[in-house]
């Protein structure tokens, strides 16, 4: 089974090439999904208060992502802290997923994973995609896509890699402004490896 990972930085579309995975029948675990999920839990609310030393519990239980957003964007120290309690649990389904579709005879299983690098989990994988997108875009896109401010996203964007530190680590790029044809470029890549005709 081809394991692929999906990255780039937020705002470059990974999860619209991974809804075109998902049309030509191959599975995508998204981990940003994942990661929801582990700030929905009360529990996991509370180690991360701790980690941060301010509640971040919402009212209505699990992460409060507004208050811990302007903690951690910036402050790189105690964005690291957070990462090493997130991290090593999102790699664990990453794998449990991986596995199971292993085991299910699939040929190919993909993941959406925007902090492949930052995490250290490019071994994981067999075939590493980054999608790209102009940084103007992208800013709309996190805009639009998280009703933040414009400044806000820009600080978003500040702590994230290059464009050129994605492509540079990854085996192959796409394309996904507004002026490309991101299918056509994943059905050629696929193609390569046989998975899609």
């Amino acid at each position: 089974m081809i394991r692929i990972a999906i990255t780039g930085p937020s705002g470059s579309g990974k999860g619209y090439i991974c809804r075109i995975l998902k049309e030509f029948g191959i599975e995508c675990l998204d981990c940003d999904a994942v990661v929801h999920r582990l700030y929905a839990s009360d529990d996991f609310a509370e180690r991360l208060s701790s980690v941060v030393l301010k509640d971040v519990r919402h009212r209505g239980g699990g992460v409060d992502r507004k208050a811990l957003a302007p903690l951690v964007f910036g402050n790189s120290e105690l964005m690291k802290r957070v990462q090493e309690l997130v991290y090593p649990l999102v790699r664990a389904r990453c794998l449990a997923f991986l596995e199971e579709r292993a085991q299910s005879g699939a040929q190919v299983a993909v993941v959406d994973a925007p902090q492949l690098f930052e995490a250290h989990f490019e071994g994981d994988y067999d075939l590493i995609v980054a999608v790209s997108a102009p940084e103007e875009e992208r800013l709309f896109r996190i805009m639009e896509r998280d009703g933040i401010s414009k400044e806000d996203a820009l600080l978003r964007m500040s702590s994230q890699l290059s464009d050129e530190e994605y492509a540079k680590r990854s085996d192959a790029v796409i394309r996904n402004g507004a002026k490309d044809d991101p299918e056509k470029q994943l059905k050629q890549l696929l193609a390569r490896y046989g998975v899609v005709r």
